[in-house]
């Protein structure tokens, strides 16, 4: 699957599953952004739909950004919750160069994306990691919401 396989008006309907997630993870993240190093962040209302606006940064690739990821997101995450509908869930996306396969780094920026959604008290419905070779899923925590999995 990939971007090109997202039904006619996706961006209003719900994301309820993995697939469907990972292929606007892949829509959204262009290889470029990737080979920077990217963070991507998508409010989601109580029914899994996308609330503008995304949240993009790129050239995030240095391993001691991580730290502060919390405190420095934490404004823009507060104004993009400012709009109508409530925000209900976040969605996480790392994009890196590199092999599709999970490390150390990348755990700690699912971490630091938990550790956003838990100060907003949102669902972390989805964390994806996206590389030149695709889009893939970080394991969801015990108790996850199942929206996306």
């Amino acid at each position: 699957m990939g971007y090109l396989d997202l039904p006619p008006g996706w961006v209003c309907e719900p994301i309820t599953d993995s697939e469907r997630t990972a292929d606007v993870v892949d829509l959204t993240l262009d290889l470029e952004d990737r080979e920077q190093g990217a963070l991507l962040f998508l409010l989601l209302d109580a029914d899994g739909r996308v609330l503008p606006p995304p949240m993009l940064i790129v050239g995030v690739d240095d391993p001691a950004w991580v730290g502060g990821t919390v405190a420095r997101l934490t404004p823009a995450i507060a104004a993009m919750m400012q709009g109508e509908p409530q925000a209900d869930g976040l969605l996480f996306a790392r994009g890196r160069g590199g092999r599709l396969h999970l490390g150390d780094a990348d755990r700690e920026w699912h971490q630091a994306a938990t550790d956003l959604a838990r100060r907003f008290s949102l669902s972390l419905v989805g964390a994806f990691l996206a590389t030149p070779s695709g889009v893939r899923a970080f394991p969801a925590p015990p108790g996850a919401s199942p929206l996306v999995s």
